[in-house]
């Protein structure tokens, strides 16, 4: 699959390298409850991502966790480390679904974030005309993922950890140390 996302699209490696081997989002596992923003990231589908925007994602997290339980039945362990950017619209959803979950909240520049999102869609679209409704949609989901995260780290504050990514980068021992005194 890799290998024919590449043909098609060649400037996607660049952007944002994937290996079948490697660590990578969960993206292709949240896309199967069809509660996922990577539909509208894959294609152009500002209805969809307008849909998507007025969602209650507790029904696709309660799927996503029937399908990480049935991946994990024969390898289970204590914990589960996942990563998706995504997830940030999604931490009240992640709180009723995954109750006794933590959640860190890596802070990086929001220019340089946002700008590195909208690169990546590039790939897929069309954006050289300027900002359109997609983008301002796409907008719209940046600000609702920071609001529903800032209201997690408010009311639940003992399950969320903020890292700046600066940090992390100079020195990521120690930052892991802090997330692990966090959350015991």
């Amino acid at each position: 699959g890799l290998k024919a996302l590449y043909s098609i699209r060649p400037e996607f490696i660049s952007r944002h390298e994937t290996r079948a081997t490697g660590p990578e989002e969960c993206f292709n596992l949240i896309k199967n409850t069809f509660y996922s923003i990577a539909w509208a990231n894959e294609w152009y589908l500002p209805g969809y991502l307008e849909w998507f925007l007025k969602q209650d994602m507790t029904a696709g997290y309660a799927y996503y966790k029937k399908l990480l339980q049935l991946l994990m039945h024969r390898k289970g362990g204590k914990h589960l480390l996942l990563k998706c950017p995504a997830h940030l619209f999604n931490t009240d959803a992640i709180s009723t679904v995954f109750p006794d979950s933590n959640i860190i909240w890596m802070h990086r520049d929001p220019c340089n974030s946002i700008g590195s999102g909208l690169s990546l869609l590039s790939v897929f679209h069309d954006i050289s005309n300027g900002p359109d409704r997609f983008i301002d949609l796409y907008m719209e989901y940046f600000r609702q993922s920071l609001e529903k995260t800032m209201e997690i780290e408010q009311t639940r504050p003992s399950h969320i950890v903020s890292i700046s990514y600066k940090k992390f980068v100079k020195g990521p021992v120690e930052v892991i140390r802090e997330i692990y005194d966090k959350f015991g």
